[in-house]
């Protein structure tokens, strides 16, 4: 998926693990430096919603809903 002005990675050190998380003297070489990417799913476009095959579809569409349309998203889950 490409980064674009709809899509957002978070955090300024987004990137591994180790970058993020202060890890104590010692444990260094039992924690995996996995890197990580983030992204706000409230950002992506439609078309990039669409492209998810599983039920994370209908929860990455909702919170793009919410974000674009606040009111309504609020007043379907107070049904």
């Amino acid at each position: 998926m490409r980064k674009n002005e709809t899509t957002r990675n978070i955090g300024p050190k987004a990137g591994s693990i180790k970058e993020m998380v202060s890890i104590p003297a010692g444990l260094e070489e039992y924690v995996n430096d996995y890197k990580i990417h983030v992204f706000e799913i409230a950002y992506l476009t439609e078309d990039q919603v669409k492209l998810f095959r599983s039920d994370f579809r209908i929860v990455a569409d909702y919170f793009v809903q919410k974000r674009k349309n606040k009111d309504e998203c609020e007043e379907d889950i107070s049904r």
